[in-house]
């Protein structure tokens, strides 16, 4: 979490939106790790945003394959396959 913090502040000083929405999927994920879903989940939307306006379709699709899982944890299956489908789009196209 420490490194992820710091790598995202860094970014954030170089005005490198490319890196932040990486850094907040990392922290995203570290949250998942720890058992805290909603915020892990409101770290993703925020990762996913920040890769959307970088025009950054990987970061975009590890995004949303992030965000299906920690919808699998809700257990909102909907919501976890449409996350699913749409980041299996994204690397398809990768």
């Amino acid at each position: 979490m420490y490194l992820a913090q710091k790598a995202w502040q860094l970014a954030r000083q170089l005005n490198f939106d490319k890196g932040r929405g990486r850094a907040q999927g990392v922290i995203g994920m570290v949250l998942r790790e720890r058992g805290e879903l909603p915020k892990a989940y409101a770290n993703q939307q925020i990762a996913l945003q920040l890769s959307c306006q970088s025009h950054n379709p990987e970061g975009e699709a590890s995004t949303l394959n992030g965000l299906g899982n920690i919808s699998l944890d809700l257990r909102q299956y909907p919501e976890t396959i449409e996350h699913y489908r749409a980041s299996e789009v994204l690397y398809r196209r990768l």
